[in-house]
């Protein structure tokens, strides 16, 4: 899908699941860190990190090369919506500029 994605052009592409999660259920089990990391990898446009992304692992996902985080109940669901936006902004808005702090995925993490 990502091939055929960027073959059509597309500017980005969203990538996941990456982790476990309910609301990506239909779209098959989560794919992991190292997929994530690989997908970076072979394609020319920004990847963003989708499904089961939290502030707790968002950092793997950005270590794993994602070009950003895609995440709604990480905010919405927070008691203080606009500091949970707020906090992820702080930690992972310069992700693409090799700034988010981000761990490099080891292989066989996931």
């Amino acid at each position: 899908e990502l091939r055929e994605a960027v073959e059509q052009g597309a500017d980005f592409a969203t990538f996941g699941p990456v982790y476990p999660t309910l609301s990506k259920a239909a779209y098959g089990p989560p794919v992991g860190v190292i997929a994530l990391a690989k997908a970076c990898r072979e394609t020319a446009i920004p990847v963003f990190a989708l499904g089961g992304v939290k502030k707790e692992n968002a950092g793997a996902a950005i270590g794993a090369g994602a070009f950003g985080i895609a995440l709604i109940s990480g905010v919405v669901a927070a008691a203080d919506p606009r500091g949970a936006a707020a906090e992820l902004v702080s930690r992972f808005g310069n992700a693409a500029a090799g700034q988010a702090g981000g761990e490099a995925v080891k292989e066989g993490e996931r």
